[in-house]
């Protein structure tokens, strides 16, 4: 979902063609990037298995990151 956002993001901020649409894509990527690393580290509290399947598994692309 969070990838999801983020590649319209970047299409708004491709379409607007603007530094400020750039600087608000990335803010928007980095508030993504903290708040899936807080509910990252809620899961492992929960769900101590979840450490595993966060080591095998990427966050926002697979393969990649």
């Amino acid at each position: 979902m969070y990838t999801a956002v983020i590649a319209c993001g970047t299409a708004c901020a491709l379409a607007l063609l603007s530094a400020w649409s750039v600087v608000v894509l990335l803010v928007l990527t980095g508030v993504l990037v903290v708040k899936a690393s807080v509910e990252e580290q809620a899961m492992v509290r929960v769900h101590p298995d979840y450490a595993d399947y966060q080591a095998h598994t990427r966050r926002f692309v697979p393969g990649i990151y």
